[in-house]
C-alpha cells in the first residue's frame, strides 16, 4: 500500500474546517504544529511493522530573518523541523532554473543565458536506512523533459571517478573500482580527455563499465 499526502501542510481539522465554512478566521496559536507532528508520529508508527509506505508534502518558507546579502536563503519548514525528525526518511527539494550561454548571432537574446528548463535538486535530509546528506542535481530540459543522466557527472567527479587532471578537462579515473571490486581501467569508446559538456555522450559508456549489465538489471526506456 502506497499512500501520499498532498500536502500535509495544508490539511485541517474538522473544527478548523466548520470555522472556514463558517467565514470564520480563527488563529490556530501554534496548534498545527502540534497536531501535524501528533498525526506523523502516529503514522510512522502505524505503518512501521506493516508493508505500507507514508510519503508526504511539507512546504518550506523563506526565514523572515533572512540575511537579504546570502544568495541562499534560510528556509524553515512549516511546521517545525520535528517532522521530519519523526519520519523514518526526509528529503528536501528545491527548483533551480536551467540556463545555457546564448551568445550568438541571435538578436532576441542579446548574447545572454537562456532559461531552458528546470534544474530540481534532492538533498537526504534525513534517514534511517542511508548515509544523510547525500544531493543529486536533476536536469529538466522544456523540450527534452527529464534527463536520465542527470546529476550523474557531479556524484561521480565528488566520489573520484571522474578526475581533472587539466583545467576545464575531465578524464575517467582508471584507478575507479567497478562493481565487481576490480579497476575500471581505460574505459573503450571513451576519449583519454573531455569536456564536462560532452560527458553526456560518453556516460552511459562509463555506467556499463562501472556496472556491468551482468550485475544490474537493465531497463530500457522508449523515446516515444
Amino acid at each position: 500500500l502506497f499512500i501520499v499526502v498532498d500536502s500535509f501542510t495544508v490539511l485541517m481539522t474538522e473544527s478548523q474546517m466548520k470555522n472556514a465554512v463558517a467565514g470564520d478566521m480563527v488563529g490556530d496559536q501554534g496548534q498545527q504544529a502540534k497536531q501535524l507532528k501528533a498525526l506523523i508520529k502516529q503514522m510512522t508508527h502505524l505503518s512501521a511493522r506493516r508493508d505500507i509506505s507514508v510519503n508526504g508534502v511539507v512546504h518550506t518558507m523563506q526565514e523572515q530573518n533572512s540575511n537579504p546579502m546570502k544568495k541562499v536563503k534560510t528556509e524553515i519548514m512549516l511546521g517545525g523541523r520535528g517532522l521530519a525528525y519523526l519520519a523514518s526518511m526526509a528529503f528536501v527539494f528545491s527548483k533551480y532554473s536551467l540556463v545555457e550561454d546564448t551568445k550568438d548571432d541571435d538578436e532576441d537574446d542579446g548574447g545572454n543565458k537562456k532559461v531552458i528548463g528546470i534544474r530540481a535538486g534532492a538533498k537526504l535530509y534525513k534517514s534511517r536506512f542511508a548515509k544523510p546528506n547525500e544531493r543529486v542535481d536533476i536536469n529538466i530540459p522544456y523540450d527534452t523533459g527529464i534527463s536520465l543522466t542527470g546529476g550523474v557527472f557531479k556524484k561521480f567527479y565528488n566520489e573520484g571517478i571522474l578526475l581533472m587532471p587539466v583545467s576545464g578537462w575531465y578524464s575517467v579515473n582508471p584507478d575507479a573500482l567497478t562493481s565487481d571490486g576490480k579497476p575500471v581501467g581505460v574505459v573503450a569508446g571513451v576519449p583519454e580527455k573531455f569536456r564536462k559538456a560532452d560527458f553526456e555522450k560518453h556516460c552511459t559508456t562509463v555506467l556499463n563499465a562501472l556496472f556491468p549489465t551482468d550485475d544490474v538489471d537493465v531497463v530500457e526506456f522508449d523515446e516515444t
